[in-house]
């Protein structure tokens, strides 16, 4: 993007993604991407004052919208890239649409887990009076019920380490690519500071694994 968050170049990966042709998205706002409920966080962030710290990178989960009108689930990267003549936006989106639909998944599972609790303690409670032939009964559901539980947390720390390793990693591709840019053009120093974010990135991962 341009300083004023206008789409300067459009990759073979987003043409697909977001159903647009290079020449055709070219020229337009990037909020033409975005869902509606979700521009303003964007456009915050591409109105930052350059010399605003803070205003350097955004990660963020956002709504994007297709050609088609169809949306879909992202983790959208924001970042700034600087020089003598002028400011420009690096937007970095990965498709988050398989990890929403475990999540949705998992908590279904859930869901379904507190049901089968709610309706045993109800049998359980009703068959008081045969309690020596319950007893067995209910160890065996338990232990279902204890296995079932334990798949549903394995399966929500798998999604959060996917979430945690991801945001890193996409973060390490914007790096790494900026360094490239900053390479061919001779300027070494900021491909330092990139090289230094992406081993303290790389840090970062090897903790949560």
């Amino acid at each position: 993007l341009d300083d004023h968050g206008i789409i300067e170049s459009f990759n073979p990966t987003a043409e697909k993604l977001f159903g647009y042709r290079t020449d055709l998205i070219a020229g337009e706002y990037f909020s033409k991407l975005i869902s509606q409920p979700d521009r303003a966080v964007c456009w915050q962030h591409i109105s930052h004052q350059e010399n605003d710290a803070s205003s350097d990178e955004l990660m963020v989960e956002v709504a994007c919208v297709r050609a088609d009108g169809s949306q879909f689930p992202v983790e959208l990267i924001i970042g700034r890239m600087s020089d003598s003549n002028a400011s420009r936006f690096v937007v970095t989106i990965h498709d988050i649409t398989e990890r929403k639909e475990n999540e949705e998944k998992l908590r279904q599972a859930r869901d379904q887990l507190e049901q089968r609790v709610g309706e045993r303690t109800q049998d359980l409670t009703r068959a008081n009076a045969r309690l020596l032939q319950e007893v067995e009964e209910h160890k065996h559901t338990q232990n279902e019920l204890m296995q079932t539980a334990k798949l549903a947390v394995l399966g929500q720390m798998s999604a959060g380490i996917n979430h945690e390793l991801n945001q890193p990693l996409t973060a390490i591709r914007s790096y790494a690519d900026n360094a490239l840019s900053f390479l061919k053009l001779g300027k070494t120093d900021p491909v330092n500071s990139n090289l230094q974010e992406i081993s303290g990135l790389t840090e970062r991962m090897s903790k949560i694994i």
